[in-house]
């Protein structure tokens, strides 16, 4: 169990590392000026102030977002393209991640139970030609170190640069 929170807590770094590295550029003028990346987080609002981050490559797309408190939202699945992806709580393939400011992070295949974690992430377009993607996403995420839960709705990215 503790191994599994450990690669979960470096799996969301990774993801949003590897994603961040299109919004270092202020003077990049291939990144959307129109993204956007929002959720609630057990009912509070959550925006990301890096307007969130995708990446698409060997097979999996990767997507983030990160407020100015130092919240992060993660996804990381099977590439599939425009497509509703489960994020099971068994799943190894698909998952979503949230990581307080600390790096308390919960995730949808960390419960033993649907009740306790699990989900969906729906891509509903890719456009290829400018690089951007676009879906929304809902998800339990739960934390087995204490048994916690959070439940992450309405969200949504929008033009999200991969």
């Amino acid at each position: 169990m503790r191994t599994h929170v450990i690669i979960t807590s470096l799996l969301i770094l990774f993801i949003f590392n590897s994603c961040q590295k299109e919004f270092e550029d202020p003077n990049d003028t291939s990144v959307s000026t129109t993204a956007d990346f929002r959720a609630k987080i057990s009912g509070v609002q959550f925006v990301a102030s890096i307007s969130g981050a995708a990446r698409r490559s060997d097979s999996v797309i990767s997507i983030a977002g990160k407020s100015d408190d130092g919240q992060q939202i993660v996804f990381t699945v099977a590439d599939s393209g425009v497509h509703v992806y489960q994020l099971t709580f068994n799943s190894l393939s698909n998952f979503g991640a949230y990581a307080t400011a600390t790096s308390l992070a919960y995730s949808s295949n960390e419960g033993t139970t649907p009740e306790e974690s699990g989900g969906n992430l729906a891509i509903v377009s890719i456009d290829s030609v400018n690089k951007l993607m676009s879906g929304t996403f809902n998800f339990k995420a739960f934390r087995q170190l204490d048994g916690t839960q959070k439940i992450i709705t309405e969200g949504v990215f929008n033009n999200i640069s991969y």
